[in-house]
């Protein structure tokens, strides 16, 4: 319980995981990410960031899939 209290940039955080930034760090980088459409530099690499081009594929591989479902139900494809 006391490791949670702990600031992110302390050794023993950093020790049990911490990527080393605190929230407002982190928030400023996804801000900057968000404008400039690319990861920021220093993001922490170990996060759960959001890739931008892995989330376009996925995006794009639904429209093929609701695409290919609409030409199988029209009878297009068998």
């Amino acid at each position: 319980m006391l490791l949670r209290g702990l600031p992110p940039d302390c050794e023993t955080a950093r020790a049990e995981g911490s990527s080393g930034r605190t929230n407002v760090e982190i928030l400023l980088m996804d801000l900057w990410s968000a404008t400039t459409g690319e990861l920021h530099p220093f993001y922490p690499k170990n996060s759960k960031a959001a890739d931008p081009a892995r989330e376009k594929a996925i995006r794009l591989a639904k429209v093929r899939q609701q695409e290919r479902q609409r030409a199988i139900d029209a009878g297009e494809i068998t």
